[in-house]
């Protein structure tokens, strides 16, 4: 889990990295979040992993009256 109910209804990403070394965690900070922020939980679980292979990013608004779009991920 990356992100999960921060924000409000400005909680826009533009160039928001996710690291564990990042000096702030996303609760931190405030939208638009832009640049480096420890994800929720951490990417660690990941070392080790094979990078290749498919890859599955789920994103979910609960909120009914709050819409967006995902333009881009990497």
């Amino acid at each position: 889990r990356l992100f999960t109910y921060y924000g409000g209804a400005g909680d826009h990403m533009l160039n928001t990295i996710f690291d564990d070394s990042a000096a702030l965690h996303i609760s931190q900070g405030w939208p638009p979040y832009g640049g480096s922020y420890r994800p929720d939980q951490p990417l660690a679980a990941f070392i080790g992993e094979n990078a290749g292979g498919v890859w599955t990013l789920y994103v979910a608004d609960d909120v009914p009256w709050d819409t967006g779009s995902l333009v881009a991920w990497g």
